[in-house]
């Protein structure tokens, strides 16, 4: 059969008008004669002897190694498993073949997609196809980031798919199985301060923003969206300052380009800016929102502190016969200081929406 003329699926709309799901997509495709992507003796186990051999070496003879493969920019302070990546990652590419990370999503079919940041993890055509296999193999997480080589979609195909799997969250695959879940991890109370300067605020809230500890949840109420949005980028502005470990996670929702660029100052190695526009659904919103929570909680099991910022909940208080306030409740809850890790939630609300957001919640009103 020839599929050379059939339309494509992907940006297909549903019966209520709204994009379908990847899980509908590829139901239909088949029904179309499109198959999905296979995996022929697939090669599931990554290349473990040489993460053993990188592992052991110091890390100026790893250095010396990342150069040999033609990385710069090295130094001592850098993370060890990441700098561990970037040599597998150099080495694949100079034996001529594919290499691909992105962030996984599982999909009910228990299939999943590796999403990217650069498109905000909406799916697209060119998402990699991660198998069932794959994903049981090493007991991969939703939301984790997974590192491997891909090979180009077959006849028939339609995506890309993962061949081999190089690591999952920068760390040597055959570990995974060893981690805690987070949902599974005891919380501890959250004392410790966030590395907030006080400098950094304005008198009239600092001794709120002093409150705010790792593993707490936080609500900024202000009578404004563009305060409530410059106050939340001064957080996290100065965490990223004063606290060199922290990782963020900054979601803007129903925010227009220009408010999306302008907190593009942000993104880097530990500060990702992801967004919505004017005009998509709330529930986009709502998966996005899962989808970062589930990237936060795999990083807390990699011992990470982690703060995620989302600004605002305003779709979600809004729509109160759809989603209701009970979804905030469930974000906030989240939250969690643990012995490895932490999740620190903070997020906007104006002022008039702070009714019953969710319990022990710190409020940062300007």
């Amino acid at each position: 059969m020839d599929h050379s003329n059939l339309e494509p699926t992907i940006g297909a709309l549903g019966k209520k008008g709204e994009p379908i799901s990847l899980a509908e997509e590829l139901a239909l495709e088949k029904s179309l004669g499109i198959m999905e992507p296979e995996i022929d003796n697939p090669i599931l186990i990554g290349d473990s002897s040489y993460w053993q051999e990188l592992q052991q070496l110091s890390m100026p003879e790893l250095i010396a190694e990342a150069r040999s493969y033609g990385e710069s920019d090295l130094d001592e302070s850098m993370d060890r498993q990441e700098l561990v990546l970037r040599v597998i990652r150099q080495r694949i590419r100079q034996s001529g073949l594919m290499f691909c990370e992105g962030s996984l999503e599982i999909l009910p079919e228990e299939f999943g997609f590796l999403r990217s940041s650069d498109n905000f993890y909406q799916s697209r055509p060119d998402d990699i196809y991660v198998s069932p296999s794959q994903i049981r193999r090493f007991s991969i997480r939703n939301g984790s980031k997974v590192s491997g080589q891909i090979r180009p979609p077959k006849t028939n195909e339609r995506y890309f798919a993962l061949l081999r799997v190089e690591a999952i969250n920068h760390q040597n695959p055959n570990n995974q199985k060893l981690r805690p879940h987070f949902d599974e991890m005891d919380a501890i109370p959250p004392t410790e301060p966030l590395r907030l300067r006080p400098g950094d605020f304005d008198q009239e809230i600092r001794d709120a923003v002093a409150s705010l500890t790792y593993g707490s949840r936080g609500v900024i109420a202000a009578s404004s969206e563009l305060k409530n949005t410059d106050l939340l980028r001064s957080a996290a502005k100065s965490l990223l300052i004063h606290d060199p470990s922290l990782s963020v996670s900054m979601l803007f929702l129903n925010k227009s380009a220009e408010v999306l660029r302008e907190q593009q100052e942000l993104q880097g190695r530990r500060c990702e800016i992801i967004g919505t526009f004017p005009g998509e659904t709330v529930g986009r919103f709502v998966h996005l929102t899962d989808f970062l929570l589930e990237k936060a909680k795999r990083m807390v099991e990699y011992g990470k502190n982690v703060l995620l910022c989302v600004d605002s909940l305003s779709p979600f208080l809004q729509t109160q016969e759809n989603f209701p306030q009970s979804y905030p409740g469930r974000l906030f809850r989240a939250a969690k200081k643990t012995e490895k890790g932490s999740l620190t939630v903070l997020a906007t609300v104006l002022d008039e929406e702070t009714k019953c957001i969710c319990e022990d919640v710190i409020w940062v009103r300007p």
